[in-house]
Protein backbone atom coordinates (compact mmCIF):
# COMPACT_ATOMS: atom_id res chain seq x y z
CA UNK A 1 0.00 0.00 0.00
CA UNK A 2 3.07 2.05 0.39
CA UNK A 3 2.06 2.98 3.87
CA UNK A 4 4.22 4.05 6.48
CA UNK A 5 4.25 1.99 9.67
CA UNK A 6 2.86 5.47 11.28
CA UNK A 7 -0.27 5.57 8.73
CA UNK A 8 -0.82 1.80 9.53
CA UNK A 9 -0.96 1.84 13.39
CA UNK A 10 -3.24 5.53 12.71
CA UNK A 11 -5.59 3.55 11.00
CA UNK A 12 -9.21 2.72 12.49
CA UNK A 13 -11.87 0.62 11.67
CA UNK A 14 -14.28 2.91 10.85
CA UNK A 15 -11.99 4.60 8.21
CA UNK A 16 -11.83 1.15 6.08
CA UNK A 17 -13.48 0.81 2.95
CA UNK A 18 -13.45 -2.40 1.08
CA UNK A 19 -15.56 -2.89 -2.30
CA UNK A 20 -16.42 -6.05 -4.29
CA UNK A 21 -15.77 -5.79 -7.91
CA UNK A 22 -17.68 -7.34 -10.02
CA UNK A 23 -15.30 -9.95 -10.82
CA UNK A 24 -15.61 -10.74 -7.31
CA UNK A 25 -12.70 -9.58 -6.20
CA UNK A 26 -12.32 -6.96 -3.36
CA UNK A 27 -10.45 -4.04 -3.28
CA UNK A 28 -9.68 -1.26 -0.29
CA UNK A 29 -8.68 2.11 1.33
CA UNK A 30 -8.01 3.07 4.35
CA UNK A 31 -7.73 7.21 5.59
CA UNK A 32 -4.69 7.15 7.85
CA UNK A 33 -2.55 10.06 9.32
CA UNK A 34 0.83 9.89 8.42
CA UNK A 35 3.91 12.37 8.91
CA UNK A 36 2.92 16.06 9.44
CA UNK A 37 -0.40 14.80 10.92
CA UNK A 38 -2.13 14.95 7.03
CA UNK A 39 -4.96 12.89 6.20
CA UNK A 40 -4.40 10.39 2.94
CA UNK A 41 -6.02 7.38 1.71
CA UNK A 42 -3.93 4.26 1.08
CA UNK A 43 -4.72 2.11 -1.01
CA UNK A 44 -4.92 -2.27 -1.15
CA UNK A 45 -5.72 -5.15 -3.70
CA UNK A 46 -7.47 -8.35 -3.48
CA UNK A 47 -4.99 -10.26 -1.74
CA UNK A 48 -4.93 -7.71 1.67
CA UNK A 49 -8.61 -6.93 1.48
CA UNK A 50 -9.25 -10.67 1.88
CA UNK A 51 -7.14 -10.89 4.56
CA UNK A 52 -8.23 -7.67 6.40
CA UNK A 53 -12.10 -9.29 5.91
CA UNK A 54 -10.46 -12.57 7.71
CA UNK A 55 -8.72 -10.50 10.54
CA UNK A 56 -12.16 -8.43 11.17
CA UNK A 57 -14.07 -11.67 11.51
CA UNK A 58 -11.75 -12.75 14.44
CA UNK A 59 -11.51 -8.96 15.94
CA UNK A 60 -13.50 -9.06 19.43
CA UNK A 61 -16.56 -6.27 18.87
CA UNK A 62 -15.80 -4.52 22.02
CA UNK A 63 -12.42 -3.16 20.94
CA UNK A 64 -11.29 -0.02 20.75
CA UNK A 65 -11.93 1.78 17.43
CA UNK A 66 -8.28 1.11 16.11
CA UNK A 67 -7.72 -0.95 13.16
CA UNK A 68 -4.80 -2.94 14.42
CA UNK A 69 -4.73 -4.45 17.98
CA UNK A 70 -2.33 -5.97 19.92
CA UNK A 71 -1.90 -9.94 20.83
CA UNK A 72 -4.65 -10.19 23.34
CA UNK A 73 -6.98 -6.98 21.43
CA UNK A 74 -6.88 -5.09 24.60
CA UNK A 75 -5.36 -1.84 22.74
CA UNK A 76 -3.38 -0.54 19.22
CA UNK A 77 -1.03 -2.06 18.25
CA UNK A 78 2.17 0.35 18.09
CA UNK A 79 4.97 1.38 15.63
CA UNK A 80 7.04 -0.56 17.97
CA UNK A 81 4.80 -4.16 17.75
CA UNK A 82 4.82 -3.63 14.41
CA UNK A 83 8.48 -3.32 14.20
CA UNK A 84 9.05 -6.07 16.58
CA UNK A 85 6.30 -8.13 14.05
CA UNK A 86 7.78 -7.70 11.15
CA UNK A 87 11.24 -8.36 12.01
CA UNK A 88 10.54 -11.78 13.43
CA UNK A 89 9.13 -12.90 10.05
CA UNK A 90 12.22 -11.19 8.38
CA UNK A 91 14.07 -13.52 10.62
CA UNK A 92 12.31 -16.61 9.85
CA UNK A 93 12.46 -15.82 6.28
CA UNK A 94 16.07 -15.60 6.66
CA UNK A 95 16.12 -11.85 5.80
CA UNK A 96 19.09 -10.51 8.01
CA UNK A 97 18.62 -7.06 7.58
CA UNK A 98 15.44 -5.46 7.89
CA UNK A 99 14.45 -2.13 7.63
CA UNK A 100 10.14 -1.54 7.15
CA UNK A 101 10.28 1.67 5.03
CA UNK A 102 12.10 -0.48 2.50
CA UNK A 103 8.69 -1.63 1.55
CA UNK A 104 7.85 2.03 0.91
CA UNK A 105 11.12 2.61 -1.20
CA UNK A 106 10.03 -0.95 -2.88
CA UNK A 107 6.79 0.17 -4.06
CA UNK A 108 7.90 3.57 -5.28
CA UNK A 109 10.81 1.63 -7.68
CA UNK A 110 7.63 -0.70 -9.04
CA UNK A 111 5.21 2.03 -9.65
CA UNK A 112 7.89 4.40 -11.15
CA UNK A 113 8.98 1.06 -13.43
CA UNK A 114 5.12 0.53 -14.50
CA UNK A 115 5.28 4.66 -15.40
CA UNK A 116 2.94 5.51 -13.65
CA UNK A 117 2.98 10.01 -13.91
CA UNK A 118 4.99 11.39 -11.24
CA UNK A 119 2.00 13.02 -10.11
CA UNK A 120 0.22 9.93 -9.38
CA UNK A 121 3.16 8.51 -7.15
CA UNK A 122 3.60 11.26 -5.15
CA UNK A 123 -0.13 10.91 -4.28
CA UNK A 124 0.08 7.17 -3.79
CA UNK A 125 3.14 7.68 -1.58
CA UNK A 126 1.57 10.56 0.17
CA UNK A 127 4.75 13.05 -0.55
CA UNK A 128 4.42 17.00 -0.68
CA UNK A 129 6.95 16.97 -3.51
CA UNK A 130 7.66 14.92 -6.64
CA UNK A 131 11.74 15.76 -5.50
CA UNK A 132 11.03 12.50 -3.63
CA UNK A 133 10.46 10.31 -6.03
CA UNK A 134 14.65 10.98 -6.64
CA UNK A 135 15.41 10.15 -3.51
CA UNK A 136 12.91 6.67 -3.03
CA UNK A 137 14.23 5.72 -6.75
CA UNK A 138 17.32 5.30 -6.18
CA UNK A 139 19.47 2.41 -8.15
CA UNK A 140 22.38 -0.31 -7.26
CA UNK A 141 25.19 -1.06 -9.69
CA UNK A 142 23.70 -4.25 -10.39
CA UNK A 143 20.14 -3.01 -10.51
CA UNK A 144 21.34 -0.01 -13.30
CA UNK A 145 22.95 -3.12 -15.18
CA UNK A 146 19.97 -5.44 -15.15
CA UNK A 147 18.15 -2.33 -16.67
CA UNK A 148 20.61 -1.37 -19.43
CA UNK A 149 20.72 -5.22 -20.29
CA UNK A 150 16.93 -5.15 -20.54
CA UNK A 151 17.25 -2.17 -22.79
CA UNK A 152 20.33 -4.13 -25.12
CA UNK A 153 18.04 -7.12 -25.43
CA UNK A 154 15.21 -5.54 -26.35
CA UNK A 155 16.37 -3.44 -28.95
CA UNK A 156 19.65 -5.87 -30.43
CA UNK A 157 21.88 -2.87 -29.90
CA UNK A 158 25.29 -4.26 -28.80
Amino acid sequence: SGCRVGGLVSMTVDALHIDILDNGNRRGKAMVIEKGARPRYVFFGNECALAILDYLEVRPANTPPDLWLNHNFTAPLSYQGVYHLLRKYAQRAGIKRFNPHAFRHRLAKKLEAERLPHRAIQEIMGWRSDAMLQMYVAYSVDELQRQYENYLDGSGDT
